[in-house]
């Protein structure tokens, strides 16, 4: 629903040489520990949508590619996202990349393989994972004082102007650890 209200308000306005949107709904769980103890968990699901809009245009012999990439919120209105998309249209005059190509539909599709966590709920996951971290530790002069494990479930949808329309489906994860030695 939302890329395809982009693409209305991107077909209306002006100067606009090329576009690409990038929309992804992330669902994810987050676990947070004081050494060994669980401090807190959460869970996530939250939706990014960015905007890059590119304005082609030529001094002299060369030619430039300006772009400028925005974040759509959900809750702008179509007026609040013309005028953020006018503004960044305006900006992209600015920018001098040389010329270059936007990515254009055509090639076949990849097969990417099922990931594991797919078997199981991201919050299936959390322990297992957890108990893995917490089992290096090694009881000799270091250990972990504090973790933050997150683990996301990510859809992503690509579209542009020239016609590209792809998804792909992924999982992401971060650790961060504080150590103590």
């Amino acid at each position: 629903m939302m890329i395809q209200r982009l693409k209305e308000i991107l077909g209306r306005i002006e100067g606009i040489s090329a576009w690409r949107i990038i929309d992804r709904q992330i669902r994810g769980q987050e676990l947070f520990f004081i050494r060994r103890e669980v401090d807190m968990q959460r869970s996530k699901d939250v939706r990014h949508t960015s905007v890059a809009v590119y304005r082609d245009f030529q001094e002299g012999p060369n030619r430039y590619r300006g772009s400028v990439l925005v974040q759509i919120h959900p809750t702008y209105t179509s007026e609040e996202i013309r005028a953020l998309i006018q503004q960044s249209l305006d900006s992209a005059q600015y920018v001098r990349n040389e010329h270059y190509p936007l990515v254009e539909p055509g090639l076949e599709a990849l097969e990417i393989p099922e990931s594991s966590f797919a078997a199981q709920s991201l919050e299936q996951w959390l322990a297992p994972l957890a108990e893995t971290i917490y089992d290096q530790e090694d009881g000799e002069g270091a250990r972990i004082n504090s973790a933050e494990l997150f683990l996301d479930e990510v859809d992503t949808r690509i579209r542009n102007s020239l016609g590209l329309d792809v998804g792909y489906h992924a999982y992401e994860g971060y650790l961060e650890l504080i150590v103590e030695s």
